[in-house]
């Protein structure tokens, strides 16, 4: 019977339940400021943890290599967390989150674990296309 993590799946949760959660207890730490690097670290902290999750759990089902449907659902969900998270640490209260950013930005979060395959390069294995290059043939 085959099993349902490969090694590529176990290293990739735990770098991602590692990082999210680092990056989760510093800026509960710290808090959320004005600067970009604090809020990317709030976004990413509680991402990172939910993808672990969902990876340890499904495993192959969500490869790190492309989107997978699992993938979708659990960064959706991580999307949903990180808006939590923001809100619960003050930064939309902030000067640095104004006008349309401030209520853009969740769903964004959210609507783009939802774009189109193609938005995220082809799935590895498929072949490609032969493009063809202009210029001397290499066997003349």
């Amino acid at each position: 019977m085959p099993s349902r993590h490969s090694p590529e799946t176990i290293g990739t949760a735990l770098m991602l339940l590692a990082g999210g959660g680092v990056l989760l207890y510093l800026s509960h730490r710290w808090g959320v400021g004005m600067d970009l690097m604090s809020g990317i670290g709030a976004v990413m902290g509680p991402v990172g943890v939910a993808l672990g999750v969902g990876m340890m759990i499904h495993g192959r089902a969500m490869p790190p290599t492309h989107v997978s449907l699992a993938a979708r659902c659990w960064g959706t969900c991580g999307s949903l967390a990180a808006c939590w998270h923001l809100l619960y640490r003050g930064y939309f209260e902030h000067r640095a989150a104004t006008g349309v950013a401030r209520y853009l930005m969740p769903l964004v979060l959210v609507l783009v674990w939802w774009l189109p395959a193609r938005f995220y390069g082809p799935e590895p294995g498929k072949p490609v296309e032969d493009v063809e290059i202009d210029g001397p043939d290499p066997k003349a």
